[in-house]
């Protein structure tokens, strides 16, 4: 057991609720239409694995982060939202954006000597509502990124030696105007085998500009999932839609707690 998740092991692990998130675009979503799953790729983090990105409630990635200005339909975002009962089938449990850490992005608050599996957390449907409990107190404020300001109390973390739980503190509470953001804290959950659309998949969030009625239809009734749309501008930048699909997916997260509730 990490050091992380022994520190957060005692904290409760009921009551999540946040669905997983896959971001992605309008291109790959259509080779997704075609095999009805989303595929492991050979991984540049964890060398000699094939795995599967997917995160806790944020829609974290950024698809197509480099390209400037474009007017192809094939670069604009697209966001899956499945169901948290995928939890169960996770092959590892991050804390934060592991492709972000073995770039150096995360540099100012972790330790170069730092090794990644010491933050690792269980593989279990509650680990990341134990650690959000401990960071965060809510899902809400985790998904938008508002951490405790007391909690856990730093200066006794120190004192215990707790290096890496002070790493990750650091994490969530660093607001510098560095490359860091709201990324590198989101809970990473990988997996390590293909994940089918079916059953799985509760809403797709597409660009309204290029899909018709007509395709949207046929979506839903292929995923068997809500279709959400955004607007957006004839030329754009892909990262600068983010901010519009974050909006989108903590709509759909309030929308599907308010159903729930008597």
């Amino acid at each position: 057991m990490s050091e992380l998740m022994d520190f957060v092991k005692e904290f409760t692990g009921e009551g999540g609720s946040l669905p997983l998130v896959h971001t992605t675009d309008k291109f790959t979503l259509q080779l997704i239409k075609q095999s009805r799953q989303l595929k492991t790729d050979d991984d540049k983090v964890y060398e000699g694995e094939k795995l599967l990105y997917l995160f806790y409630g944020r829609p974290s990635f950024r698809p197509n982060a480099d390209v400037k200005h474009t007017s192809a339909s094939f670069f604009a975002p697209v966001c899956l939202i499945f169901d948290r009962d995928l939890l169960s089938d996770a092959y590892r449990i991050m804390p934060f954006d592991s492709g972000a850490h073995a770039s150096g992005l995360l540099q100012e608050t972790i330790h170069r000597r730092m090794e990644r599996k010491n933050f690792e957390l269980e593989v279990h449907p509650d680990s990341p509502m134990k650690l959000i409990r401990c960071f965060y107190g809510d899902e809400m404020s985790y998904l938008e990124n508002t951490p405790q300001p007391s909690s856990p109390k730093i200066d006794q973390i120190q004192n215990e030696q707790k290096h890496y739980v002070e790493a990750y503190y650091h994490l969530v509470h660093h607001r510098s105007n560095s490359a860091q953001d709201e990324r590198v804290n989101a809970i990473e959950i990988q997996f390590n085998k293909d994940v089918d659309i079916n059953g799985n998949l509760r809403a797709v969030i597409l660009p309204s500009r290029f899909f018709s009625k007509e395709l949207v239809a046929e979506i839903e009734g292929e995923f068997g999932a809500t279709a959400i749309l955004y607007d957006m501008p004839a030329t754009y930048k892909p990262i600068e839609l983010m901010n519009t699909i974050y909006e989108k997916v903590r709509n759909f997260v309030l929308s599907s707690r308010n159903e729930k509730q008597p």
